[in-house]
Order: structure tokens, then C-alpha cells, then sequence
């Protein structure tokens, strides 16, 4: 198969589908929380966070594998593992084995979410690249975006018949299995070795600010998937297929918005990401004290502005304060901490609304809304100790 065929490079993008629907399911807990009556309702959310604990232990295992078998190899566990485990609630009757299912699930996906990337800087270079990788940032939005839409339908079916989103495994794995080429183990042993004897990696302070930075902005977005279903449906403003269509509007409208991310970055430059946050700030705001389905339509649109704009500054951000040999160290160090951040979401956030507030929907969106402009001053701070420091 040639890199430039277009089959091959629509199954090379394939897995990126499914890079972000660890959490598209989210307007199905409403749902959820009367089939377990004897689970808490943060138990219940857990379950869209969960993954992002498994994503953790793949992309930890997934250079182990690679290295046993091949890239394409560990792909297709992955992607496996990925139908397998998201399609199990479906078919299970308890808490326990959905959330085990739910690991699984992470797992599965941390097994190829960095190869996703990788595997276009191994067939194209140049403007090419480029261009791929913006279809490849773009992919995990459209169908994380598509599903949630999706799920408004499905919802009314029941709960159960939201996790069948996770049969879009199915052409993922055709696709790449037929039309993706192996690489080699000595390939990949090659390539290990001169990791070995490249500059050894090393992790800097403004690095780990950074990170810190990057899990505290997933902590308080992610009540975004969890909590904005609950929050629609207890001030009978809505239904749990309103929140999911909310949902997919706040991460399609990220498509554009992260295509025009490099004009906008070389206009306005780091002033981009606080301005970004305020966006953030006043969606969530909006969305604590409106009682309009209207209104929080609208303020899901703001946050995926903001969103679109926050995720690859981040990015970028973390790379270009990084040293020269240590950009992979910091890149990985930036997707650990981004994953913890949304695991750790539902205890974090739950924990602060029941120490501060009622522990309403509502009261944690107002956090999350206060958050963010917390994390715009200790932005503005961190940027102006760089500047000085250069």
C-alpha cells in the first residue's frame, strides 16, 4: 500500500476516531445512577473518568510491547482490547465488572494514543506531516463529537445501549489491519538503540510547572462530561439526549477552532491561552447560574472555543519550554499529567463541592468557573518568571 493512496492514509487515521471516547458516554449516567441505586453518584461518574487511569498503564506498556512485537502489533491489542471491553456494558448487570471493563477500556486506548501520532512521523515528513497531523488532532474531536451526537438517539433504548458507540472499534481494526503495514522487531530495536545513545532526557522546573498547570485544567474541564448531563436533568431544563447533543457541539466546534489555533497563536501569541481560559471561565459560569437549555447550548459553545484553543497551546507550550533532546520526556510527562487530572476529576471536584458548597451540579460548575480564573493568574504568573528567565 502506497503512503499516498488515500486508503491508506484514511486507515492510518482510523484509530484517532478513537482516541477520545473514553468519555462520550457520559450523558448515559443519569440513567445509570437508578440502575445502581447503592452506588454513589461519584461512583457512577467515576466510570466516565476511569479510562483515563487505565490510558495511564498503556502508554506506561505500550513502548514494552512495541519492542516485544511491533508497532502495528500493539496497535491492533490494542484496538481489541478497545472493542472488547467498551462494548461489555452492554451485556452486565453490576457496577463492578463495568468498571473493570472501563480499565480495560483505557488501557486499550493508552496502547495506541501515542502510536496514533508516531506512526505519521514515520511515513510522511514535511508540509505532509503537517497536514496529517492536523487531520490526526482533528479525528479524536469528530468522533468524539459524532458519538455524543449519536448518543441522544441511543439513549432512548436505555443506558446500556450507549457503550455500542465502541463498534466503531470494528473499522478501525479493518481498516488498519489490511491496509497499515508491519514494521519489523529489528526496525523497532533499531530504534531503541539510538535512544540509548542519544542525549540523555531530563525533566526541567518550568516543564513540571507546566504540568501542574495541565492537571489542574483537566481537573476542573472534565465536570464538562460528567456533571453538565446531571445538571441539565435536575433543573428539568432538559433530557440526558440534550446534554449529549451539548456535549457533541462543545467538542466539534473544537475542530475549527484548533485548525485556526497557529493563526491565532502567531497573533495574539501567549496571551492566546489566559484569554482561552477566560472563555472557559465564563461558559462554566453561565452554565452554574442559567436556567435557559438556550443559554447553556450557548455556553457550550464558548467552551469549545476555549477548549479548542487551551488543548493544543498546552501542547505547544510544554514543547517550546522543554530542552532540545528532552521534548518526547516532556511530552509524555504533559499526557500523565492530563490523564491524572481526569481521572482524579470526579474524587477532586466532588470533594470540593461537598467541603464548600451543596454539592449541586450547579455549585461545582461555579468551581470550575472560579478555577479557571485561578489558573488564568497563576498562567500570567508563570509566563512572566519565563520571560524574566530566559
Amino acid at each position: 500500500m502506497k503512503k499516498n493512496s488515500s486508503l491508506f492514509k484514511i486507515s492510518l487515521l482510523s484509530i484517532s476516531l478513537l482516541s477520545a471516547l473514553a468519555q462520550a458516554v457520559s450523558a448515559a449516567f443519569p440513567a445509570m445512577y437508578e440502575s445502581f441505586p447503592n452506588e454513589s453518584s461519584a461512583a457512577i461518574e467515576t466510570l466516565g473518568t476511569i479510562p483515563n487511569f487505565g490510558m495511564l498503564f498503556g502508554l506506561l506498556v505500550s513502548p514494552l510491547l512495541i519492542r516485544m512485537t511491533n508497532k502495528k502489533t500493539t496497535v491492533m491489542i490494542g484496538l481489541i482490547l478497545a472493542l472488547v471491553s467498551g462494548v461489555f456494558p452492554m451485556f452486565a448487570t453490576s457496577y463492578f465488572p463495568i468498571l473493570i471493563s472501563r480499565v480495560l477500556l483505557g488501557i486499550g486506548i493508552g496502547l495506541f494514543a501515542s502510536l496514533a501520532v508516531s506512526m505519521i512521523a514515520d511515513y510522511f515528513e514535511g508540509n505532509e506531516l503537517s497536514t496529517m497531523l492536523g487531520f490526526q488532532n482533528a479525528m479524536g474531536s469528530v468522533g468524539s463529537g459524532v458519538c455524543s451526537l449519536a448518543l441522544g438517539y441511543l439513549l432512548t433504548f436505555g443506558w446500556q445501549a450507549a457503550f455500542s458507540i465502541y463498534f466503531l472499534a470494528i473499522p478501525a481494526i479493518v481498516l488498519f489491519g489490511l491496509f497499515v503495514p508491519s514494521d519489523t522487531k529489528q526496525v523497532v530495536k533499531q530504534e531503541f538503540q539510538k535512544e540509548k545513545v542519544a542525549t540523555k532526557q531530563k525533566l526541567s522546573l518550568p516543564v513540571l510547572l507546566i504540568a501542574v498547570i495541565l492537571f489542574c485544567f483537566f481537573v476542573i474541564l472534565v465536570p464538562m462530561s460528567y456533571k453538565m448531563p446531571q445538571l441539565v436533568v435536575s433543573k428539568g431544563i432538559g433530557t440526558a439526549g440534550d446534554a449529549s447533543t451539548i456535549y457533541g457541539i462543545f467538542t466539534l466546534i473544537g475542530i475549527p477552532v484548533s485548525l485556526g489555533y497557529g493563526f491565532l497563536k502567531n497573533k495574539i501569541g501567549q496571551n492566546l491561552y489566559p484569554l482561552s481560559l477566560l472563555c472557559l471561565a465564563f461558559g462554566f459560569g453561565t452554565m452554574s447560574f442559567t436556567n435557559s437549555l438556550a443559554l447553556i447550548y450557548v455556553a457550550g459553545i464558548i467552551n469549545g472555543i476555549g477548549f479548542g484553543l487551551a488543548v493544543p497551546f498546552g501542547y505547544n507550550w510544554i514543547s517550546e519550554v522543554a530542552d532540545r533532546d528532552s521534548v518526547n520526556l516532556a511530552t509524555t510527562v504533559a499526557l500523565l499529567s492530563i490523564n491524572m487530572g481526569v481521572f482524579l476529576s470526579p474524587v477532586v471536584m466532588n470533594g470540593l463541592g461537598t467541603l464548600l458548597t451543596d454539592g449541586q451540579p450547579d455549585s461545582i460548575m461555579r468551581i470550575s468557573a472560579i478555577g479557571f480564573v485561578g489558573l488564568i493568574l497563576m498562567t500570567k504568573g508563570l509566563q512572566i518568571f519565563l520571560s524574566k528567565n530566559k
